[in-house]
């Protein structure tokens, strides 16, 4: 089946500040670097996608250790969470340097940049995900053992759960060894039903504290879509076309056509990048996931 194109991008949902899932959005992946424009026709079938999808969402959260699917509540969710929220929208990062990134200023068409200094922020904070040994996505540090990403990354067509690991900073190979596998998951139950992209989010408890070590981005929403439009954002990843996915790499662009769970950007990206973050450059803010392509 032919691949259509499309550049979603779910807002971030703050489990941090007690808000509910529905600001989550997402931005799908693309195969190619090639320009590409978003129709009408894609977005029709998105909302049409949308309507599919039941409204009663719920959160299950599968733990590696017992086995076990459970549902659970926010309070719970919450919970997982010792971190203070700087305000009802934000959470707060933790930077072990403040160093920042050597970036490029935003330009007009996508621009793929290797990254040279993993130990700056808020590269530090990325990781790479593999499967089975296999580069497969981007992950990112939200929390001392918190880890978002995208939930394709994490389960197979099947709902069945990928033998995966977080790979901090990792460049060429592991940061000073670091890595870590997962104990618990947290997703959405409109995923494993539908698979829509809106739903297409997954946040995972590590075993270790390897944010104490690496850092984690602070995150942010905003109570209106209008707040997203003209935003500059980044992404960073491990585009699997650019040295086998080894390597970091960034683009740059600016939010715009913001939806109820997803918005465009002009920070086009292609595989690799899934389940990194979409973060403004004024603050380095993580306000979005990158999400998988529609099909």
């Amino acid at each position: 089946m032919v691949k259509k194109l499309t550049k979603l991008i779910f807002l971030l949902f703050l489990f941090f500040s007690f808000l509910s899932f529905s600001n989550l959005k997402v931005n799908a992946n693309t195969e190619n670097i090639q320009p590409y424009q978003v129709t009408d026709e894609m977005v029709e079938n998105l909302e049409k996608m949308q309507k599919s999808v039941g409204r009663d969402e719920k959160i299950m959260k599968y733990d590696a250790r017992t086995k076990k699917t459970t549902e659970v509540d926010m309070q719970e969710l919450r919970q997982i969470n010792t971190l203070k929220s700087k305000s009802s929208n934000v959470t707060e990062g933790y930077t072990l340097n403040k160093v920042n990134s050597k970036l490029n200023t935003l330009q007009p068409k996508a621009v793929f940049n290797r990254v040279y200094d993993v130990t700056a922020d808020p590269n530090f904070h990325t990781g790479l995900i593999s499967i089975s040994g296999k580069n497969a996505g981007t992950g990112f540090l939200v929390g001392r053992n918190l880890v978002l990403t995208a939930a394709h990354c994490v389960m197979d067509d099947n709902n069945e759960f990928y033998d995966w690991r977080f790979y901090p900073a990792y460049a060429g190979g592991p940061y000073e060894g670091y890595s870590d596998g997962w104990a618990q998951v947290y997703y959405s139950n409109n995923w494993t039903s539908s698979h829509s992209a809106d739903y297409d989010w997954c946040l995972c408890v590590l075993y270790q504290d390897l944010g104490s070590r690496f850092g984690w981005y602070a995150c942010q929403t905003y109570a209106n879509n209008s707040d997203f439009d003209g935003r500059s954002v980044g992404d960073i990843g491990y585009p699997g076309s650019f040295e086998g996915g080894h390597y970091q790499y960034y683009t740059f662009g600016s939010v715009s056509n913001t939806h109820d769970r997803w918005f465009d950007s002009t920070a086009q990206v292609v595989g690799g990048f899934s389940g990194g973050p979409i973060y403004q450059t004024s603050n380095k803010y993580v306000i979005g996931i990158n999400k998988r392509l529609l099909y």
